[in-house]
């Protein structure tokens, strides 16, 4: 009998820790599925989309950037394969971090995005210092040049405006002038003696 109960109490052990791994695995899966949407909007563009897997602090951040891409589109209208692959994760309770290298064309870049669980749903976080993340995907890693290209162009519009409305012409009233005729004298001829 005591052979039983001990089969049965290693039994239920055994079960509760592949019940807990199995657990730990679903919230893994979750988490990492979360994260690939959230990425997968942000290669197309899809704010909206993003949004619906962000804290409300991260759809701060994504309203800032989606209005730059949309000031900023003239400047950013060409195309660049985006792909991202997942290096490491770890999942603790209700935190992940998830270590990622975001190819943008033929450029590369490593960062760190953290998820949390907020009630019951797994969610990207990023504060405010990891804009550069989002713009690195939004504006294929040519943010800055973006930003230079539409403030130069900015300052040669503001500076032919503001020429052109200040700029006062003057206009002199042309005086016209008599001219002098003379009376020629009639030349005579002279007869010769």
């Amino acid at each position: 009998m005591k052979k039983h109960y001990v089969y049965l109490l290693t039994s239920l052990l055994f079960l509760g820790v592949l019940l807990q791994f199995t657990s730990c695995k679903d919230e893994e899966k979750e988490a990492e599925n979360t994260l690939i949407v959230f990425l997968d909007a942000l290669t197309i563009h899809d704010f909206e989309k993003a949004k619906e897997y962000a804290t409300p602090e991260t759809q701060e951040i994504l309203v800032m950037v989606e209005q730059e891409s949309i000031k900023y589109k003239i400047e950013n209208k060409t195309e660049i394969e985006i792909r991202y692959e997942i290096l490491e994760h770890s999942v603790v309770e209700k935190e992940a971090s998830y270590k990622i290298k975001i190819f943008v064309g033929e450029k590369e870049q490593i960062e760190t995005i953290k998820l949390i669980i907020v009630e019951d749903k797994w969610l990207v976080i990023m504060p405010e210092t990891q804009v550069t993340i989002i713009r690195y995907v939004i504006f294929y890693n040519t943010y800055d040049v973006v930003v230079r290209s539409h403030s130069s162009k900015t300052k040669v519009r503001v500076i032919e405006h503001s020429t052109r409305k200040h700029t006062k012409h003057k206009h002199t009233k042309h005086k016209h002038t008599k001219h002098k005729h003379t009376k020629h004298k009639k030349h005579t001829k002279h007869k010769r003696k």
